[in-house]
Formats: structure tokens, C-alpha cells, sequence
């Protein structure tokens, strides 16, 4: 809801902008391929120094060597967090394919000269069965993509709390609080229930 450079420089509901902005099919091909290029950039390109976009730069397989941020988050999911087959509803952008694991395994042993281990996330968690684990907070923002990886309520103990914040990005309520005329009321409510859950 506000402008941020968490992991780029984007605007403040940087979806809503690019939409305003959406050509008719009346308006031409032309029209419509500038409005990509301008929906690139505003994702991409916050700053305007890049000249072509790399929209796999973030992937494991990219032969771009991104931010000591990004290779840290590229190791965790070689080595803890294999989320494609568990995060995927199949309406992404990018959609999952049958190689999907395989060329992940690949990139991880390239670049990092480790054995990704598909299962260890669900073996480790229990397959994602938490009636008998205590003290957890699982809190998704509507907006979030990779909510669709979260467990189910009937796989949660009453220690457990799962919570879907309305209109929310990830991890949203992990950030400071936006100004109060950005402010989203159900993320201080989450945020307000996941202090009362911590303090038990």
C-alpha cells in the first residue's frame, strides 16, 4: 500500500498503477506493447537503469549473479525450501512443468555444488500436519501468492493459529506500519492477534 525498495523500488500498490493504465484492444498492438514494457518496468526497472529486463534474474537456473540478498534466499531454497511442487496453484506466471524439480536440482548442483531434497520440507513438518504441534502462527496475506502452501485449518492443533489477512501482500504484517492513510485495518487486527498468540 506504500511505496518500498524492499527488494526493488516499486510504488505504492504497484498492481492498481499498471492496471490504470491497461490499453483497450482498441487502442493497437503498438499501445499494448509499450504498456508492457511500461508494466516491466514498474516492476523490473523502479529506478530506470536497467536497459533489458531479466525476469529470471531471481531464478535459480539465471546465469545473473543477483544481490548477496538474493544468492542467501537461492541457497535456502536449494537446501531447505523446495517450493515449486508445494507453493504452485498452477495459475502463476509461471506455470509448473514436469522438469520443474529436475531443473531446479540442476541449478542448485551448478551453483551452489549441493543435492536439493524435495521432500525434507514436508517430511520435517510432518507433512504439513500440525495437530500435535503447539505455538505456531501461520499468518497469509490475501495478495500473497504462496499462501496457496500454507496447511489447511483441519491440520492445525488449538495452539496453532492460522490467519488470512484481507488485502494483504506477504508477509505484510512483518513491516513497519504504512502511514494511517495506507493503513490496512485487517493487517493491525492481524498483527494485533498474532501479539496476543505470542504472549501466551
Amino acid at each position: 500500500p506504500v511505496p518500498n525498495d524492499f527488494l526493488s523500488l516499486l510504488p505504492a500498490n504497484p498492481v492498481r498503477k499498471i492496471c490504470a493504465k491497461r490499453p483497450r484492444h482498441s487502442d493497437g498492438s503498438s499501445a499494448i506493447l509499450t504498456w508492457l514494457n511500461d508494466v516491466a518496468n514498474t516492476l523490473l526497472n523502479g529506478t530506470g537503469h536497467l536497459k533489458c529486463h531479466d525476469t529470471g534474474a531471481e531464478l535459480l537456473g539465471s546465469a545473473a549473479r543477483n544481490s548477496l540478498d538474493m544468492a542467501a534466499w537461492n541457497y535456502q531454497a536449494c537446501t531447505e525450501l523446495i517450493l515449486e511442487p508445494l507453493t504452485s496453484d498452477g495459475y502463476g506466471f509461471y506455470t509448473p512443468g514436469d522438469d520443474q524439480v529436475a531443473s531446479v536440482k540442476k541449478a542448485c548442483r551448478q551453483r551452489f555444488g549441493v543435492e536439493p531434497r524435495p521432500d525434507w520440507m514436508p517430511i520435517s513438518t510432518g507433512r504439513s500436519d500440525y495437530s500435535s504441534s503447539t505455538n505456531i502462527i501461520f499468518s497469509n496475506g490475501e495478495k500473497d501468492p504462496w499462501r496457496v502452501g500454507s496447511p489447511g485449518p483441519e491440520k492445525l492443533s488449538p495452539t496453532v493459529v492460522s490467519i488470512m489477512i484481507k488485502g494483504a501482500a506477504h508477509h505484510e504484517d512483518l513491516r513497519f506500519d504504512p502511514p494511517p492513510s495506507a493503513a490496512n485495518p485487517a493487517v493491525a487486527d492481524a498483527k494485533a492477534r498474532e501479539f496476543q498468540q505470542i504472549g501466551r
